[in-house]
């Protein structure tokens, strides 16, 4: 941004962007370092909690939720959702598939057992 503003010229006399390269990394240290401090003071999380608040940014935050799950919805193909409820039952009922054979084999042999 320097060197496209009018202090571009005077730059190029002290070595161009190359000049200014060591004093990025401070200079990005102590703005994180203030945008955390300020961010972190009252008045803005007071400020931050009456605007999230309003009647007017919960409708348009409302708004914006139903846009993207609309916009997912209509992304997905039957193939999608063939791919996620298989990888959703592998995932998570495959001990249930396991644990129900192991069960019902001893289930089955007291039975057997019981019958004699």
């Amino acid at each position: 941004m320097i060197a496209a503003s009018p202090f571009g010229g005077m730059l190029s006399m002290f070595g161009g962007t190359e000049a200014l390269a060591p004093l990025k990394e401070p200079f990005v240290e102590k703005m994180q370092e203030s945008v955390t401090e300020i961010s972190q003071s009252d008045t803005v999380k007071e400020a931050l909690k009456e605007q999230l608040e309003s009647p007017a940014m919960l409708d348009e935050i409302k708004v914006n939720i139903e846009q993207i799950i609309d916009q997912r919805l209509n992304e997905l193909t039957p193939s999608l959702v063939k791919e996620m409820v298989q990888k959703m039952i592998k995932e998570h009922l495959g001990w249930l598939v396991v644990w129900g054979g192991v069960f019902g084999g001893v289930i089955g042999v007291v039975s057997a057992l019981v019958m004699q």
